[in-house]
């Protein structure tokens, strides 16, 4: 019971951090490059377990407590790095194009 309650927590998390990831790091790309932003975070959230799951494996030898404590403590060196993570934008109120208001435009662009 206690290993389903926290795969709930940790699918709960990390389906609202994917949705706010995605829209920090798309909403401060330029329109044109949004979608490489997009797609270089997908990227990362994709290569940050596959790391974590080949050092839990290289780590497994020293045994299961260690390994894990190990682990928790490379992952608390991240919370000072997800605070620091930008803050959603708000929208442009002044005409300045960008990914969440770039259909109201009235501009013109060249193609």
């Amino acid at each position: 019971m206690a290993i389903g309650g926290g795969f709930l927590l940790v699918g709960a998390g990390f389906g609202a951090l994917m949705v706010t990831a995605t829209a920090v790091v798309v909403r401060h790309a330029p329109p044109e490059s949004a979608g490489v932003a997009g797609g270089l975070q997908q990227t990362a959230m994709n290569v940050g377990p596959a790391l974590g799951v080949a050092a839990a494996t290289t780590l497994m030898p020293l045994g299961t407590g260690p390994a894990l404590l190990l682990l928790a403590a490379v992952a608390a060196l991240g919370a000072p790095l997800a605070v620091r993570m930008p803050r959603p934008a708000r929208p442009a109120r002044d005409g300045t194009p960008s990914v969440r208001n770039d259909e109201d435009s009235k501009v013109e662009r060249e193609p």
